[in-house]
């Protein structure tokens, strides 16, 4: 239940506790109630080399797939 008092405190109460209630703006920079934020490093993303076997085969895939797509518009194009 909420309670509102003569000064305009408003206040809550559960399981037979009382508790304060304030506003809370509703854009904050940072709270003082929580720890401060650690900055996490940035992940790197691993991309295999050339000679790895699964690297060659998708590239070679790839570049079938533009060599299509390049006839294709050549085609539309004459």
């Amino acid at each position: 239940m909420v309670i509102e008092s003569f000064d305009k405190m408003l206040y809550a109460t559960v399981e037979d506790n009382i508790f304060a209630l304030e506003e809370i703006p509703e854009v904050q920079a940072s709270s003082i109630n929580f720890d401060e934020i650690i900055p996490q490093e940035e992940k790197r993303i691993y991309i295999p080399r050339m000679i790895h076997p699964f690297k060659r085969e998708s590239f070679e895939r790839f570049m079938k797939k533009q060599q299509s797509k390049i006839q294709k518009e050549l085609e539309e194009v004459s």
